[in-house]
Protein backbone atom coordinates (compact mmCIF):
# COMPACT_ATOMS: atom_id res chain seq x y z
CA UNK A 1 0.00 0.00 0.00
CA UNK A 2 2.96 2.43 1.12
CA UNK A 3 4.16 1.51 -2.80
CA UNK A 4 1.15 2.20 -4.71
CA UNK A 5 0.68 5.29 -2.45
CA UNK A 6 3.96 6.87 -3.34
CA UNK A 7 3.69 6.05 -7.30
CA UNK A 8 0.54 8.19 -7.22
CA UNK A 9 2.13 10.72 -5.49
CA UNK A 10 5.11 10.68 -7.49
CA UNK A 11 2.83 10.79 -10.91
CA UNK A 12 0.67 13.12 -9.35
CA UNK A 13 3.56 15.23 -8.78
CA UNK A 14 4.69 15.13 -12.15
CA UNK A 15 1.10 15.81 -13.91
CA UNK A 16 0.93 18.99 -11.53
CA UNK A 17 4.73 20.23 -12.80
CA UNK A 18 2.90 19.69 -16.20
CA UNK A 19 -0.03 21.81 -15.57
CA UNK A 20 1.86 24.53 -13.88
CA UNK A 21 4.38 24.85 -17.06
CA UNK A 22 2.26 27.28 -19.21
CA UNK A 23 2.46 29.76 -16.23
CA UNK A 24 5.77 29.26 -15.20
CA UNK A 25 7.07 29.33 -18.77
CA UNK A 26 4.95 32.83 -19.47
CA UNK A 27 6.37 34.19 -16.42
CA UNK A 28 10.13 33.06 -17.40
CA UNK A 29 9.31 34.63 -20.78
CA UNK A 30 7.81 38.55 -19.35
CA UNK A 31 11.40 38.57 -17.11
CA UNK A 32 13.44 38.03 -19.58
CA UNK A 33 11.91 39.97 -22.54
CA UNK A 34 9.23 42.86 -20.33
CA UNK A 35 11.43 42.96 -16.69
CA UNK A 36 14.95 42.77 -17.67
CA UNK A 37 14.72 45.20 -20.67
CA UNK A 38 12.47 47.86 -18.57
CA UNK A 39 14.93 47.51 -15.64
CA UNK A 40 18.15 48.18 -18.57
CA UNK A 41 16.39 51.16 -19.34
CA UNK A 42 15.65 52.41 -15.85
CA UNK A 43 18.96 52.31 -14.77
CA UNK A 44 20.30 53.47 -18.10
CA UNK A 45 18.13 56.78 -17.08
CA UNK A 46 19.47 56.25 -13.46
CA UNK A 47 23.05 56.69 -14.96
CA UNK A 48 22.26 59.19 -16.98
CA UNK A 49 21.41 61.36 -14.40
CA UNK A 50 24.18 60.44 -12.19
CA UNK A 51 26.27 61.51 -14.75
CA UNK A 52 24.87 64.83 -15.30
CA UNK A 53 25.02 65.53 -11.80
CA UNK A 54 28.85 64.25 -11.62
CA UNK A 55 29.39 66.64 -14.55
CA UNK A 56 27.82 69.63 -12.90
CA UNK A 57 29.88 68.69 -9.63
CA UNK A 58 33.05 68.39 -11.85
CA UNK A 59 31.75 72.18 -13.48
CA UNK A 60 31.44 73.69 -9.97
CA UNK A 61 34.74 72.57 -8.94
CA UNK A 62 36.39 74.08 -12.34
CA UNK A 63 34.24 77.08 -11.38
CA UNK A 64 35.82 77.56 -7.81
CA UNK A 65 39.22 76.59 -8.86
CA UNK A 66 39.40 79.64 -11.22
CA UNK A 67 37.64 81.68 -8.62
CA UNK A 68 39.97 80.56 -6.31
CA UNK A 69 43.04 81.50 -8.68
CA UNK A 70 41.39 84.40 -9.04
CA UNK A 71 41.84 85.18 -5.35
CA UNK A 72 45.14 84.27 -5.54
CA UNK A 73 46.32 86.09 -8.21
CA UNK A 74 44.68 89.07 -6.68
CA UNK A 75 45.68 88.74 -3.10
CA UNK A 76 49.38 88.37 -4.86
CA UNK A 77 49.00 92.14 -6.53
CA UNK A 78 47.89 93.72 -3.46
CA UNK A 79 50.49 92.56 -1.01
CA UNK A 80 52.79 93.84 -3.54
CA UNK A 81 51.44 96.98 -3.94
CA UNK A 82 51.10 96.83 0.14
CA UNK A 83 55.18 96.41 0.14
CA UNK A 84 55.72 99.11 -2.54
CA UNK A 85 57.10 102.33 -1.15
CA UNK A 86 55.68 105.30 -2.39
CA UNK A 87 58.62 108.24 -3.09
CA UNK A 88 58.67 111.20 -1.23
CA UNK A 89 55.38 113.16 -1.49
CA UNK A 90 53.52 110.72 -2.69
CA UNK A 91 50.90 108.34 -1.77
CA UNK A 92 50.09 104.55 -3.10
CA UNK A 93 46.43 104.06 -4.85
CA UNK A 94 45.35 100.75 -5.33
CA UNK A 95 42.59 100.91 -8.00
CA UNK A 96 40.91 98.15 -10.00
CA UNK A 97 41.02 98.05 -14.15
CA UNK A 98 37.57 98.41 -15.65
CA UNK A 99 38.27 98.26 -19.16
CA UNK A 100 40.91 98.13 -21.99
CA UNK A 101 41.24 100.20 -24.67
CA UNK A 102 39.68 103.39 -23.63
CA UNK A 103 38.51 105.90 -26.10
CA UNK A 104 40.58 104.86 -28.68
CA UNK A 105 39.42 100.45 -28.82
CA UNK A 106 42.81 99.61 -28.81
CA UNK A 107 44.89 98.12 -25.91
CA UNK A 108 46.76 102.34 -25.71
CA UNK A 109 44.69 102.70 -22.79
CA UNK A 110 43.07 101.39 -19.98
CA UNK A 111 40.34 102.80 -17.35
CA UNK A 112 40.64 102.41 -13.75
CA UNK A 113 38.28 102.54 -10.68
CA UNK A 114 39.54 105.70 -8.70
CA UNK A 115 38.92 109.27 -9.81
CA UNK A 116 38.97 112.91 -8.97
CA UNK A 117 36.95 111.99 -5.57
CA UNK A 118 40.15 109.94 -4.26
CA UNK A 119 42.67 112.87 -5.02
CA UNK A 120 44.01 111.36 -8.79
CA UNK A 121 44.92 114.37 -10.87
CA UNK A 122 46.27 113.91 -14.87
CA UNK A 123 49.55 112.84 -15.12
CA UNK A 124 49.89 111.10 -12.11
CA UNK A 125 52.23 107.87 -12.70
CA UNK A 126 50.17 104.67 -13.34
CA UNK A 127 52.56 101.27 -12.36
CA UNK A 128 52.20 97.26 -11.22
CA UNK A 129 54.29 95.90 -9.06
CA UNK A 130 56.85 94.61 -11.83
CA UNK A 131 56.74 98.40 -13.37
CA UNK A 132 55.94 101.41 -14.98
CA UNK A 133 52.06 101.43 -16.90
CA UNK A 134 51.71 105.06 -17.55
CA UNK A 135 50.29 107.96 -16.50
CA UNK A 136 46.68 109.69 -15.73
CA UNK A 137 45.57 111.29 -18.90
CA UNK A 138 41.88 112.38 -17.65
CA UNK A 139 39.61 112.31 -14.52
CA UNK A 140 35.62 112.29 -13.74
CA UNK A 141 34.78 111.75 -9.47
CA UNK A 142 35.05 107.73 -10.25
CA UNK A 143 37.06 106.89 -12.99
CA UNK A 144 40.46 107.82 -14.86
CA UNK A 145 41.92 107.51 -17.85
CA UNK A 146 45.58 106.26 -18.50
CA UNK A 147 47.70 106.89 -21.26
CA UNK A 148 49.55 103.41 -21.57
CA UNK A 149 53.59 104.00 -22.31
CA UNK A 150 52.51 102.20 -25.68
CA UNK A 151 50.78 104.67 -26.83
CA UNK A 152 52.35 106.78 -29.70
CA UNK A 153 52.06 110.03 -27.81
CA UNK A 154 53.62 108.76 -24.33
CA UNK A 155 57.03 109.98 -23.97
CA UNK A 156 59.06 108.81 -20.46
CA UNK A 157 62.33 110.06 -19.37
CA UNK A 158 64.33 107.06 -18.81
CA UNK A 159 68.00 105.98 -18.52
CA UNK A 160 69.82 102.87 -18.41
CA UNK A 161 70.79 101.05 -15.32
CA UNK A 162 73.53 100.45 -14.50
CA UNK A 163 75.25 102.69 -17.15
CA UNK A 164 77.55 101.60 -19.59
CA UNK A 165 81.07 101.40 -18.31
CA UNK A 166 83.04 104.33 -18.41
CA UNK A 167 79.83 106.31 -18.17
CA UNK A 168 77.60 108.25 -15.46
CA UNK A 169 74.31 108.11 -17.00
CA UNK A 170 73.15 106.97 -20.52
CA UNK A 171 69.51 108.86 -20.95
CA UNK A 172 66.91 108.82 -23.63
CA UNK A 173 63.10 109.36 -24.56
CA UNK A 174 61.32 106.12 -24.62
CA UNK A 175 58.23 106.46 -27.13
CA UNK A 176 55.81 104.23 -27.62
CA UNK A 177 55.20 102.09 -30.85
CA UNK A 178 51.43 102.51 -30.90
CA UNK A 179 50.53 99.41 -33.86
CA UNK A 180 48.97 98.44 -36.74
CA UNK A 181 46.47 96.35 -38.90
CA UNK A 182 47.72 93.23 -40.37
CA UNK A 183 46.61 92.50 -43.63
CA UNK A 184 44.61 93.78 -46.67
CA UNK A 185 40.80 94.73 -47.30
CA UNK A 186 38.76 92.76 -45.43
CA UNK A 187 41.21 90.92 -43.68
CA UNK A 188 42.61 93.83 -41.60
CA UNK A 189 41.61 92.32 -39.11
CA UNK A 190 44.87 91.48 -36.27
CA UNK A 191 46.13 94.53 -34.46
CA UNK A 192 49.21 94.02 -33.59
CA UNK A 193 51.55 96.53 -30.70
CA UNK A 194 54.53 97.78 -32.25
CA UNK A 195 57.30 97.98 -29.78
CA UNK A 196 58.63 100.44 -27.70
CA UNK A 197 61.67 102.57 -28.77
CA UNK A 198 64.34 104.47 -26.89
CA UNK A 199 65.46 106.96 -28.56
CA UNK A 200 68.14 110.25 -28.90
CA UNK A 201 71.06 107.51 -26.92
CA UNK A 202 74.42 108.69 -27.97
CA UNK A 203 75.63 107.35 -30.87
CA UNK A 204 78.95 105.64 -29.86
CA UNK A 205 76.95 103.76 -26.85
CA UNK A 206 77.22 100.56 -26.74
CA UNK A 207 74.45 98.97 -24.93
CA UNK A 208 74.35 95.51 -23.18
CA UNK A 209 71.13 93.31 -24.18
CA UNK A 210 69.23 92.77 -21.42
CA UNK A 211 70.02 95.89 -19.64
CA UNK A 212 67.68 97.65 -17.07
CA UNK A 213 65.76 100.57 -17.74
CA UNK A 214 64.57 103.03 -15.45
CA UNK A 215 62.59 106.05 -15.60
CA UNK A 216 65.33 109.32 -14.83
CA UNK A 217 63.34 111.57 -13.31
CA UNK A 218 63.94 114.63 -15.65
CA UNK A 219 60.83 116.39 -16.30
CA UNK A 220 58.87 115.85 -13.21
CA UNK A 221 56.24 113.93 -14.62
CA UNK A 222 57.96 110.30 -13.12
CA UNK A 223 59.87 109.74 -10.17
CA UNK A 224 63.30 108.96 -10.78
CA UNK A 225 63.91 104.88 -10.47
CA UNK A 226 60.77 103.25 -11.74
CA UNK A 227 61.28 100.23 -13.66
CA UNK A 228 60.46 100.54 -17.15
CA UNK A 229 61.76 97.72 -19.01
CA UNK A 230 65.26 95.95 -20.42
CA UNK A 231 66.88 96.86 -23.91
CA UNK A 232 66.41 94.07 -26.38
CA UNK A 233 68.67 95.40 -29.61
CA UNK A 234 70.23 99.31 -30.18
CA UNK A 235 70.56 100.43 -33.89
CA UNK A 236 71.31 103.91 -35.42
CA UNK A 237 68.86 105.68 -36.19
CA UNK A 238 68.31 106.27 -40.34
CA UNK A 239 69.63 110.02 -39.97
CA UNK A 240 72.99 108.26 -38.15
CA UNK A 241 72.54 110.97 -35.50
CA UNK A 242 71.37 108.87 -32.40
CA UNK A 243 71.17 105.50 -31.28
CA UNK A 244 67.89 103.74 -30.71
CA UNK A 245 66.63 100.94 -28.48
CA UNK A 246 63.80 98.38 -28.63
CA UNK A 247 62.10 98.12 -25.50
CA UNK A 248 60.46 95.24 -23.87
CA UNK A 249 57.93 96.74 -21.15
CA UNK A 250 58.40 95.21 -17.81
CA UNK A 251 54.94 95.40 -16.96
CA UNK A 252 51.98 93.26 -18.92
CA UNK A 253 50.28 95.86 -20.38
CA UNK A 254 47.81 93.48 -22.19
CA UNK A 255 46.67 91.64 -18.68
CA UNK A 256 46.46 94.84 -16.34
CA UNK A 257 43.74 94.21 -13.28
CA UNK A 258 45.23 96.00 -10.58
CA UNK A 259 47.22 99.65 -10.99
CA UNK A 260 48.88 101.35 -8.11
CA UNK A 261 48.53 105.25 -8.90
CA UNK A 262 50.91 107.65 -7.28
CA UNK A 263 48.77 110.25 -6.29
CA UNK A 264 50.72 113.40 -5.38
CA UNK A 265 49.86 114.07 -1.89
CA UNK A 266 47.30 117.49 -0.92
CA UNK A 267 46.25 119.45 2.08
CA UNK A 268 43.74 117.96 3.60
CA UNK A 269 44.32 114.23 2.41
CA UNK A 270 46.88 111.44 4.18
Amino acid sequence: MLVVAGWFSSRLLLDAREVVYPFENAVAWARLHLVAPAAGVLRRADLAVRNRELADDVERLHLDVARLAALADENRRLRAALNFPPPSGCRIAVCPVLSRGGATGWQRQIRIGKGRLEGLQPGDPVLVAEGLVGRIESVTPHTSDVLLISDPNSQVACELDPPPAGMDAVRGVLCGGGGHTLGEGELRLLYVIDPLRLRFLKRDVEVAPRTRLVTSGLGGVFPRGIPVGCVLETAVDAANLYREAVVMPAADLGNLQIVLVLARRTEGRP
